[in-house]
């Protein structure tokens, strides 16, 4: 009967958001992966040229800084925000460079975490996001 269903209650698991035990922090990790982006592609001198730029991402820096800012203006989940930490969270760019490597590549969210240092869930809300507010932002143009 009650214990029965209390059991049920207490096992079971949330299912997103707050601290998971175990779980390792990527705080440190996704400042470096954002200069890290940054260095390579956004800055006065990257490390990488335009051509190689439009080759990974399937599209020139000028399109991608464009759709970048308007998500941000368009969407908070595209904006850097701080956590209830006070912590830093990923960057526009990070946010915008997971959804455009999944879409572009087919790439599965848990392979976003070796570059830019997200997590799959947060991965998957960024391209699920992207989709959306692309249509939303850009529909009218299409």
């Amino acid at each position: 009967g009650g214990g029965r269903i209390l059991a049920m209650h207490i096992n079971k698991k949330p299912k997103h958001g707050g601290s998971v035990f175990g779980r390792r922090k990527l705080w440190g990790e996704r400042i470096d992966a954002h200069n890290k982006l940054t260095r390579n592609y956004f800055v006065e001198n990257p490390t990488y040229s335009e051509p190689y730029f439009r080759r990974r991402f399937r599209t020139i820096i000028e399109l991608f800084k464009h759709i970048a800012e308007k998500l941000t203006s368009h969407d908070r989940v595209f904006q850097q925000r701080r956590n209830a930490a006070r912590e830093l969270g990923h960057s526009t760019f990070q946010k915008v460079t997971a959804a455009l490597r999944m879409l572009a590549y087919g790439i599965p969210a848990d392979l976003i975490d070796d570059h830019l240092a997200m997590g799959e869930s947060q991965a998957i809300m960024c391209v699920k996001r992207f989709a959306v507010e692309i249509v939303q932002v850009f529909g009218h143009d299409i």
